[in-house]
């Protein structure tokens, strides 16, 4: 189910939004309204929404200056005389005029085309913009213990990852636990060895984990797997 914000100032218009346009658009669940644009932020860095609903034209910089390798996909409800073009790629630009069942319809297109994700489609985006090489055994390891711990939401223990998660990710790869374990380390490692002060910004923005601290898999599982979930 893709995630969704509505970003609107006015009280009156987000209610017709929510009511008439975002609780009619299928396998979606709304995640948050932002009446501001720090409101926006705060939700767009606590869920990470799939798509936005937006008639705030600053939602685009705003993305912009404060995310580096997030890009959801924006609906942005305008008068098109306002605006010719969007230069953001993930976007559509809808007359608000228009009557709910056209501007439904456009919507759903636009998903489809641009936003619909599978969970692994997207654990694996997220990782290589960041910088982990699925060259590695390490990384598609990693990638499946995260499917894994969101799959199975509170039926394992990180305080037991080897036997609740390693040991399901070494039986579907023919390997051994232990093996798991050390190849999503040499993964992290690498990662910071081959990329750099570029890859920290990364790191940073997404999980919050600042240089010189560093990622852990155990943090990494249970960061990437909780933000699916929503």
């Amino acid at each position: 189910m893709l995630k969704l914000m509505i970003l609107c100032s006015n009280l009156n218009t987000a209610q017709t939004i929510t009511n008439k346009i975002a609780s009619n658009i299928e396998n979606t669940k709304i995640i948050g309204i932002g009446i501001t644009l720090k409101e926006a932020l705060n939700i767009m860095k606590e869920f990470e929404p799939d798509i936005i609903i937006s008639t705030n034209l600053k939602i685009f910089k705003l993305i912009k200056e404060k995310f580096l390798i997030y890009n959801p996909g924006i609906i942005y409800l305008s008068d098109p005389k306002e605006i010719n073009e969007l230069s953001y790629k993930k976007a559509i630009l809808i007359d608000h005029h228009s009557d709910f069942n056209s501007i439904l319809k456009l919507i759903s297109n636009f998903i489809t085309k641009n936003v619909s994700i599978s969970k692994k489609e997207q654990i694996i985006k997220t990782l290589s913009e960041i910088g982990f090489d699925f060259k590695l055994s390490g990384t598609n390891y990693l990638l499946d213990s995260i499917l894994y711990a969101n799959s199975y939401e509170g039926s394992y223990s990180f305080e037991s990852m080897n036997k609740d998660i390693y040991s399901h990710v070494a039986e579907i790869n023919n390997t051994r636990p232990n093996i798991v374990k050390w190849a999503i380390a040499r993964s992290i490692n690498y990662l910071y060895l081959r990329n750099g002060e570029d890859t920290y910004k990364k790191i940073e923005q997404y999980f919050g984990v600042i240089y010189p601290d560093r990622l852990t898999p155990k943090f990494i599982i249970n960061f990437v797997a909780n933000k699916l979930s929503f």
